[in-house]
């Protein structure tokens, strides 16, 4: 279930608000927000009954800055014009508690006791807080916690249950506590009308609900995409759940930011898990999740696919065939040279992927790669300038930002080549400005993205899509600027070292 909130200032904004969503089963107001009040029920556009009246003290985060005597004033007057609920503080002064407890029980108002925990909080104050929850007089409990980490789902599982509770968690995960509240066993949870009254950050709009398909149903397919902070940028995000409600496929494609790999996988699993896509810098530690490998993950040892096949979870690599496709597309051949900057997952299964091509493959890294693999030698990077090649693949991340120049030298010559940058950026990298300009056949980070998605896409069953569905969609939807159009008139001249 959920209920819509916002942070309106005026009584005419906050009126428009509750008329918009009137079908929701619940909207907040903030009291606390507001200048004036309203004076009687009349003033809802919807039934009062499933309004939630809240005025947040400061240190919870709220814009309350009076007297307490004031504020809870405020809440009493909510209870007098028949809201359903009031949402009040559990560790509330006792005198406190009991003026409100009394006008609620007056006015038929249930009452919401909640916890608010800040940024710095650690697992022996979230139990402290759920000993508090667990004693305090109330209809409901709610538990809001920072959950910046996957892993740190695991903590609303031991919440009590003696009673209907909201739990919320604020952060870079926090999504998810919102996405699957009823999978941790949730009543509700909250959803900013707009982005522009949001309370808080990473909470999801109205719109970014309708998107994820929200509230999902208990058979709702779940996939996530597994990494660090830099996942939230993905263009899958907004990709995959357009294409899941463009085609009513009832599924959700959401960030699961972690550095707990193991952990974050366990709770995910507990959730219902049906999928993952995962990324840096989890695909070759991802191998260990796996009860099966297919054969491009076994070569490579790296995953970037968990995905189930008669209850077991296998592993996949779908990176192998995205680089094999792109390097033929673009002319790369058996006996042409290759060289991959990076030795990190990518980059292996991008060697594998090339020998397999029957190229002869040089790794360039800052340090000497001493695990065995399809390579013929690991070397500095600063020798790319001496070496003498007709594919180059860009393993790394660097260039990826903006104003970040490319990781190949001016100096090194381009033209007559094949260039693959792996970087996912929402705009073309310096290195693929570079080639495109060097007269290079370039294949974008967004292109190898579109390859490896669309094989991804039939592993974890997901929907069926091509790679030029994905690309376009990338570019309408997501945000990303189109590949430049330099190849054609070069795709048949041959390549030279």
């Amino acid at each position: 279930m959920l209920c819509i909130t916002g942070i309106e200032k005026g009584l005419t904004a906050l009126k428009a608000r509750l008329a918009d969503n009137r079908p929701a089963p619940l909207q907040e107001i903030r009291l606390d927000a507001l200048g004036k009040l309203p004076t009687s029920s009349g003033f809802f556009p919807c039934d009062p009954a499933r309004i939630i009246a809240t005025c947040r003290r400061a240190k919870d985060g709220g814009l309350f800055k009076g007297p307490e005597e004031e504020r809870i004033s405020r809440l009493e007057s909510a209870c007098s014009l028949g809201v359903g609920w009031v949402d009040v503080e559990a560790d509330l002064a006792d005198c406190f508690a009991e003026k409100i407890r009394k006008s609620a029980e007056r006015y038929h108002t249930k009452l919401l006791r909640s916890i608010h925990l800040g940024s710095d909080v650690g697992s022996t104050e979230i139990q402290g807080a759920f000993t508090l929850l667990r004693g305090i007089p109330g209809d409901a409990i709610k538990i809001v916690i920072p959950t910046n980490d996957v892993a740190d789902l695991a903590y609303f599982f031991k919440a009590p249950k003696d009673r209907p509770a909201v739990m919320v968690g604020t952060g870079q995960a926090g999504l998810l506590t919102r996405a699957l509240h009823s999978r941790l066993g949730s009543a509700w949870t909250y959803i900013a009308a707009s982005r522009e009254t949001s309370p808080f950050p990473h909470m999801p709009d109205v719109d970014q609900a309708a998107l994820l398909g929200l509230p999902l149903k208990p058979k709702s397919r779940i996939y996530v995409l597994l990494g660090n902070s830099s996942i939230v940028n993905s263009p899958g995000l907004t990709v995959y759940n357009h294409l899941f409600r463009q085609h009513g496929i009832d599924a959700c494609y959401l960030a699961a930011v972690t550095d707990r790999l193991e952990d974050a996988f366990q709770v995910l699993c507990k959730l219902g898990l049906n999928g993952a896509s995962v990324t840096i810098p989890f695909k070759p530690a991802a191998v260990h999740l796996a009860d099966e490998l297919d054969r491009d993950a076994r070569n490579s040892g790296v995953v970037n696919t968990l995905y189930k096949m008669n209850d077991i979870w296998r592993g996949g690599n779908t990176d192998m065939n995205a680089v094999r496709t792109m390097a033929e597309r673009l002319g790369g051949k058996a006996g042409h040279r290759a060289m991959i900057l990076g030795t990190g997952g990518f980059a292996r299964a991008g060697a594998w992927a090339l020998a397999d091509l029957g190229m002869s493959v040089t790794l360039l890294s800052r340090t000497f790669c001493e695990e065995p693999g399809p390579w013929e030698d690991c070397v500095p990077i600063k020798s790319l300038s001496d070496s003498p090649f007709h594919l180059i693949l860009n393993a790394t991340p660097v260039g990826g930002a903006a104003g970040k120049k490319s990781p190949v030298p001016e100096k090194v010559s381009l033209q007559g080549k094949v260039v693959l940058d792996g970087v996912l950026s929402p705009q073309n990298t310096a290195l693929v400005r570079h080639a495109a300009a060097s007269g290079a056949r370039v294949g974008t980070g967004i292109e190898l993205w579109a390859e490896q998605g669309s094989a991804q896409c039939r592993l974890l069953d997901m929907i069926k899509t091509s790679p030029k569905e994905l690309l376009q969609l990338a570019c309408t939807v997501g945000g990303i600027t189109p590949p430049p159009d330099n190849r054609r008139s070069r795709r048949s001249q041959p390549l030279h070292p």
